[in-house]
């Protein structure tokens, strides 16, 4: 489908020059070009409610895929993160569907050192009823070492 827009002599004229300038900059770039040095590829690893208190190694750039199921007489996974971002980056996955009670997460090791992913749930508690001041946690402790 085409869509035509009303625009002015101006505007067309800047965004032509825009889109030439962008052009001529990506084609500039020619001559010699250092060679890529290869990168191991990155691991995945899933991991699950019977992983709490569970230590992994990983490298810089694997990656780890939390999913916490909701457990009888808690509430849902709430907290889902890591303790040190620069270790452990949370990363955005778009195409990441959770289904209700699911909790998802997805980290990336980005450089050496020692991290903890973790989580919390609290008693499902009836309106109006007492309720036990505990919470359930849930954690992953992560080394990653250099590339």
């Amino acid at each position: 489908m085409i869509v035509f827009l009303a625009v002015s002599a101006k505007t067309a004229r800047t965004a032509c020059l825009l889109a030439l300038g962008l052009l001529l900059t990506a084609c500039a770039g020619g001559g010699e070009r250092a060679a890529a040095s290869p990168t191991p590829s990155a691991h995945t690893v899933a991991v699950s409610n019977a992983d709490s208190g569970r230590s992994i190694t990983l490298h810089a750039g694997d990656i780890v895929e939390v999913a916490l199921h909701q457990e009888s007489g808690l509430s849902p996974w709430t907290d889902l993160g890591s303790n040190d971002q620069l270790v452990m980056m949370p990363v955005v996955d778009v195409r990441a569907t959770a289904l209700r009670g699911v909790a998802v997460g997805r980290f990336e090791a980005l450089g050496p050192g020692s991290a903890e992913i973790s989580a919390v749930a609290a008693p499902q508690c009836s309106p109006g009823l007492a309720c036990p001041a505990y919470v359930r946690s849930w954690r992953l402790q992560v080394q990653v070492v250099g590339a």
